[in-house]
């Protein structure tokens, strides 16, 4: 917990740059993370601190944009699984065993008629 604290208090390390130490995508992905190595050595070599605020500002604003996004994707789906389940409900609720029995039946009264 001491490593966090000091990695995101220290004025050099972006929070995303933490997050690639704590959890490595190297093996997943070696161009991705060769390409964001190469940014984040850039961006430290050439922002003044006024330019490392506002970066940071904006990669805040990106991910409260994310999870809202992903909070409203996951909102929608699940609205769509509740009237789903509110017309699957006016038939009756679904029954394997209802429907196994009607699968069984109907041939007989088929044959019967």
């Amino acid at each position: 917990m001491a490593f966090f604290s000091f990695a995101l208090h220290s004025a050099c390390v972006l929070p995303s740059t933490f997050l690639m130490m704590r959890f490595p995508v190297s093996g997943w992905y070696p161009e991705l993370a060769e390409q964001v190595e190469r940014a984040q050595k850039e961006l430290r070599r050439d922002m003044d601190a006024a330019g490392h605020r506002r970066l940071l500002r904006l990669l805040d604003a990106q991910n409260a944009l994310l999870a809202e996004s992903k909070l409203m994707r996951f909102t929608a789906g699940f609205k769509l699984a509740w009237g789903m389940a509110k017309e699957l409900e006016a038939d009756g609720f679904y029954s394997f065993e209802r429907e196994e029995e009607e699968h069984i039946c109907r041939p007989t009264e088929q044959v019967d008629a």
